[in-house]
C-alpha cells in the first residue's frame, strides 16, 4: 500500500514536472515568435521609411 501511494506521489510530480517543462517551451516558442513579428514589422517601417 504504502509503496503504490509513493509511486503515485512520484509519477504526479513527474507530470507536473513535464507540464511545467512544456509551458517553458511553449513560452519560449511564443516569445520567439513576438520578437521576429516585432523585427519584421521594424524592418517593414524602415523600408517604407527608406521609399
Amino acid at each position: 500500500m504504502e509503496a503504490t501511494m509513493n509511486g503515485g506521489l512520484l509519477t504526479l510530480i513527474d507530470q507536473r514536472n513535464h507540464l511545467r517543462l512544456e509551458e517553458k517551451a511553449l513560452v519560449r516558442k511564443a516569445s520567439v515568435n513576438i520578437s521576429l513579428k516585432t523585427s519584421n514589422l521594424a524592418l517593414v517601417l524602415l523600408l517604407h521609411d527608406n521609399r
